[in-house]
Order: structure tokens, then C-alpha cells, then sequence
């Protein structure tokens, strides 16, 4: 299921601003999602959601098109979740929530560190939500069950009065090719930019963009290329990754590095990649270019014309 696998590809949690009142919905900047957070739970500037820093837990909201609800639905599976690193331990409904969803109980470890996990997906009619709950693992008392599945519960869709702009509200701008006629915010750390919607509704093997915030904590200077190099590597995206050439890379924002490399997406076919990461004020910005192989030259120059574009608002 290419969109599952998509979605899996960008869970991820990062650091936090403001102070959110767990007795009010919510709507984070930028996304048509609002909930009740937990206490202790804090509103992100640098990602659609809350994080509790404190118990390294975060609430990540993501939008996906309508179409694409069945495919998400039927694609909750054990294989399709341990392709990117997680054990699928159950689904459930939550009881309260005025819509058709499913809600997947997994775990995930990163390091040392095991993470228990909640993905809520949830078919808004115009969209398709959805909500994944990462807490280290033993969870907290604070962070129970019953609460969990209280802030799932509450969840809503906002309006797009409340929930502004989802583009305006990156992390980040960059000016987008005019090939590329679909633009989706994910997660409000990411952006992605296609000839085509995604399957079902597109192509599969158009030429695509993304433009990302990788983490949360600057990256020293002398770990850099390592990082570059590790982001396309562990890449569950991408399977038979093979890295042609890296060197470093200087754009009006920053410094980083360039890599070229081939691999193969979800559905086998053979791409192949742009893959930047820049480092404003030591921040990780991933930037991937990718087209089929015949095609990638004749993309090249957009692909580094939206690089040097790039700003981030860090």
C-alpha cells in the first residue's frame, strides 16, 4: 500500500513551544485536526501537533486526500508496518469518535529506547486523519490507556478558518517548479510536491519532491555528512539504496551536503535520487529529489533550482 508506507515514512516527533490547556480543543497551525492533549502535553512550532518533553511522547496530526481512506483502511497490516520498523500488537475503534476509524496499538525501537505507539486513522469525509501517539515505553501513569484514549476521543475536524494555512505554517519556504501541480503540507514539518496526486488517484512514478525538518537539535559541524548520509540509508522508503557520490554543498541558506544516488521505490521501480540535507543555524533540512531513471536529468535543474530557493523560518 504505497500511501500507508508513505505515512509510515514520516511519523516522527520533535521539540515544543507553547503551553496547551488540556481542557480545551486544540487546532495546531496549519491542520484541519484539533483535539484535547493530555496534560503536559505542549503545542509544536515545528510540526502539526503536541509533545510532552518530559515524558518523550508526542501527538503527530496528519491529512491524507479522501480517496485515499479504503486503501489506508485495508493496508493496516503486521507486514506492512514491520517494513518500517514497527510490531503491529492490535487494532481497535475508540469509543466517542463521531467517525468511521481504526485505530493500530504498535511498538517501535530507535536505539536502545522501545516506543509504544497509537495510530488513529479517521475518515473526515474530506480528508483522511490521522493521529499517531508515541510514548517511551514503559508509559507513564499520566499517560495511561483511558487517557490516551480520551485525547483520541476528543478529536474533531477543525475548520479551515481556525486552521489557517497548512503551506504558510512550515517550519521553512521554498518556491515549487511550476511541474509540480500537487502540493501537500504533512505532519506541518514537511512538504511534498508532485506532477501528479498520489495513487490512487496519480501516477506512481511521476517526479517528485519533498522538503522536510529532519530533527529537532542542531547538528555539530563534524557530524553532518554522517547524518546526510545515514538520513538516505535508513530510509524505509527506499530499498536497494546504492550512494554514486557525496560532497558538500553551499546554498544561499546554508551549508550542507549533496548526494546522488539510485534505489528502488515502493512498488520495485528504479529511481533515482537528488538527496540534500542543509544545515541553517545547524538544523537538519532534508531535501529529496527522485524521478525514473529515463527522466532524472531533464528534472535535475528544478530539482536545484527549489534547493537554492529553500529558507527556513528556524
Amino acid at each position: 500500500m504505497k500511501n500507508l508506507a508513505f505515512i509510515f515514512a514520516v511519523i516522527s516527533w520533535t521539540i515544543i513551544s507553547v503551553t496547551a490547556n488540556a481542557a480545551d480543543r486544540i487546532t495546531p497551525p496549519g491542520s484541519h485536526i484539533s483535539l484535547e492533549p493530555p496534560a503536559g502535553f505542549l503545542l509544536s512550532k515545528t510540526f502539526a501537533g503536541f509533545a510532552a518533553p518530559s515524558d518523550n511522547a508526542s501527538i503527530v496530526l496528519t491529512e491524507f486526500p479522501a480517496e485515499s481512506w479504503q486503501q489506508l483502511r485495508q493496508g493496516i497490516t503486521a507486514e506492512a508496518m514491520a517494513q518500517h520498523g514497527m510490531r503491529l500488537l492490535s487494532t481497535e475503534t475508540i469509543d466517542g469518535l463521531p467517525y468511521e476509524q481504526v485505530t493500530a496499538r504498535a511498538e517501535q525501537r530507535l536505539g536502545n529506547q522501545l516506543f509504544d505507539k497509537w495510530l488513529m486513522f479517521f475518515n473526515a469525509k474530506d480528508f483522511v486523519g490521522i493521529v499517531t501517539v508515541t510514548i517511551a515505553s514503559p508509559a507513564p501513569p499520566r499517560l495511561s490507556d483511558a487517557i490516551v484514549r480520551a485525547a483520541l476521543a476528543s478529536v474533531r475536524r477543525a475548520s479551515s478558518e481556525a486552521s489557517g494555512n497548512p503551506v504558510a505554517a512550515l517550519p521553512f519556504t521554498v518556491q515549487a517548479a511550476a511541474r509540480f501541480k500537487y502540493r501537500k503540507a504533512l505532519s506541518g514539518r514537511g512538504l511534498v510536491l508532485k506532477e501528479t496526486p498520489p495513487p490512487p488517484e496519480g501516477q506512481p512514478d511521476d517526479v517528485g519532491f519533498i522538503v522536510t525538518l529532519a530533527g529537532d537539535a542542531p547538528i555539530a559541524a563534524a557530524d553532518q555528512q554522517r547524518f546526510a548520509e545515514q538520513q538516505f540509508l535508513t530510509s524505509r522508503a527506499i530499498t536497494d539504496k546504492n550512494i554514486q557520490s557525496t560532497k558538500p554543498l553551499q546554498v544561499t541558506d546554508g551549508t550542507g551536503f549533496e548526494i546522488l544516488a539510485q534505489g528502488k521505490q515502493a512498488s520495485g521501480r528504479p529511481l533515482r535520487y537528488l538527496f540534500v540535507v542543509v544545515y541553517p543555524s545547524g538544523h537538519p533540512f532534508v531535501m529529496v529529489g527522485s524521478a525514473p531513471s529515463e527522466r532524472f536529468d531533464e528534472a535535475l535543474p528544478d530539482f536545484r533550482a527549489m534547493i537554492e530557493s529553500f529558507r527556513s523560518k528556524l
